[in-house]
């Protein structure tokens, strides 16, 4: 009788475990890059400061458009480049932007915390700031 509870504790243990772990694990590459196509919009919220609008258009070859607007909506900026996921941690590569004081390309990375079908929450690797990119409704 021991050993039966002994190997049914063991047995619910295990699973219990790979419940949280099958809950907790980051998507793989290949998961991340299917959700990423569609519209998103970073939410500011999360950042350590509150910046405007920042839309990105994001198309299944992973190339996006972006554009970022002012709070006060009188500066807009407009870019675009690539997406690429290696290793959990999102590249972004842009290529052409209309802020003329920038030097391209510009590569950033960051790390992917989770994502899903509607939200990703990315940690950048230069700022260490933590952002939250929630998608549209209609692409999710």
């Amino acid at each position: 009788m021991k050993r039966f509870i002994i190997v049914g504790f063991i047995v619910a243990v295990t699973v219990v475990g790979l419940i949280f772990w099958q809950h907790f694990k980051h998507p793989s590459d290949a998961q991340a890059r299917q959700l990423l196509p569609g519209t998103w919009h970073v939410d500011f919220s999360s950042a350590k400061q509150a910046e405007g609008k920042s839309t990105f258009v994001i198309a299944p070859n992973c190339d996006f458009t972006h554009k970022t607007v002012s709070p006060d909506g009188i500066n807009t900026i407009e870019s675009s480049g690539t997406f690429q996921v290696k290793h959990g941690v999102l590249i972004e590569t842009i290529t052409k932007s209309s802020y003329t004081n920038w030097h391209l390309p510009i590569v950033r990375t960051a790390r992917i915390v989770r994502t899903d079908k509607r939200e990703m929450v990315v940690i950048f690797e230069d700022t260490k700031d933590e952002f939250t990119i929630r998608k549209d409704a209609g692409d999710a």
